[in-house]
């Protein structure tokens, strides 16, 4: 998930997008700790509470949306500023670096830790092997299809990988003067894209696990800059009204029929809404730039990649805990243990991996430590106070 980006191009902090952050690996780990629950565990709902839970939970795999929409406004953000505002233009050299750089070393090792545990539990082999390849090069979706072997939710970030590509593009349409003519396009484009999927020439196994499928996502992220760099001039006022807005929104969306038409149709929507009030609600925002859920805001691309892996490795552990054929029970005694661990290891991967790749000038510095250990280059170098890069 676009995590580097805490701070765009000279801006400020913008605390509401590690709040939504938190909203949105919150989604995600329930959604998966409550499948593990029910198919590992063989626990299934048996009264309409467990269903309703059940139902509930199933919309956690929207979470993956709402990173796409983060994905667009902080990546749409400096490009809507140049444009839009006159400050300085995105080299494009450097943006693609910072990518490679910042979001590589926790993906890549990430990916050869799940392979390892599958070698280690499975007796993996050249199978698992070679989806790895695949993976490592953004390259599993077109070639075996978007349901991974080595880490399942690796499919996401190969349609986030498609979009970062297609970022500089879709910026162009800043380059439009008149805001509704601007808005109009990104409303045709979002609308437009994903329609490819009708024709008979669409792959619907690689249709589905590429931006084709998302890009109405992205491009929300894209207004929502827009809206926040015109509109609101960086700084949107907040109202009460926003609130209601925000909770009636969720509320439509738990009311929703999975894998409907319907939910296809007004998931964008309602998303695009509920950014809006999350930056507009007087007590949304409030809890939203909270310390705590900004902090764990702020690791979910760590939380994102280990939390799959980590479930299915404590709930081997802790099946024993299951009680069949109570799923609620179950559901409440292993979703804080899933939580629990997922937050432990994540921390220290995040401290050890991650934040260090937050510098821009990581390689550099691991270079100089490393001619140092040798003799080979100046020690000082290696202990420069650069401060972090978090944009």
């Amino acid at each position: 998930m676009e995590k580097f980006s805490r701070r765009t191009n000279g801006g400020r902090f913008i605390p509401e997008i590690d709040g939504l952050r938190f909203i949105a690996i919150a989604l995600v780990v329930v959604y998966h700790a409550e499948i593990y629950t029910r198919v590992k565990l063989g626990t299934a709902p048996s009264n309409a509470l467990g269903q309703l839970v059940a139902r509930l939970t199933a919309h956690g795999g929207f979470g993956v949306a709402f990173f796409f929409v983060i994905s667009g406004f902080i990546l749409g953000l400096p490009f809507a500023k140049h444009h839009l505002h006159g400050s300085s233009p995105v080299r494009l050299k450097p943006y693609f670096l910072r990518r490679l750089t910042r979001l590589e070393p926790p993906y890549i090792l990430s990916l050869i830790f799940c392979y390892l545990g599958i070698v280690l539990l499975k007796s993996g082999g050249p199978v698992e092997l070679r989806h790895l390849v695949a993976s490592i090069f953004y390259l599993h979706n077109p070639i075996y299809g978007p349901e991974g072997v080595v880490n399942p939710v690796a499919w996401s970030l190969e349609v986030e990988v498609q979009f970062y590509l297609l970022v500089p593009l879709l910026a162009r349409v800043y380059a439009i003067r008149q805001t509704w003519l601007r808005r109009s396009v990104f409303a045709w484009l979002a609308v437009t894209v994903p329609c490819l999927q009708l024709f008979p020439f669409a792959d619907p196994a690689w249709v589905g696990g590429s931006i084709v499928n998302y890009l109405q996502y992205f491009i929300a992220g894209l207004v929502l800059a827009d809206i926040y760099t015109v509109d609101w001039r960086e700084a949107p006022r907040a109202h009460p009204v926003w609130d209601v807005v925000w909770i009636a929104g969720w509320c439509f969306l738990g009311a929703l029929t999975e894998h409907t038409p319907l939910a296809k149709l007004s998931y964008p929507v309602v998303t695009f809404v509920l950014y809006i009030a999350a930056f507009r609600g007087t007590v949304v925002r409030t809890i939203l730039r909270s310390p705590l859920l900004t902090a764990i805001g702020g690791m979910c691309y760590t939380i994102y990649l280990l939390h799959y892996p980590l479930i299915s490795i404590v709930g081997r552990v802790t099946a024993r805990l299951a009680v069949r054929g109570a799923y609620l029970t179950t559901l409440a005694v292993q979703l804080p243990i899933y939580v629990g661990a997922i937050l432990f290891v994540s921390a220290l991967y995040f401290r050890a991996i991650e934040q260090p790749c937050m510098r821009s000038d990581w390689p550099s510095r691991l270079k100089d430590r490393i001619l140092a250990m040798f003799g080979l280059g100046p020690e000082s170098s290696s202990s420069r106070a650069v401060p972090p890069d978090l944009g």
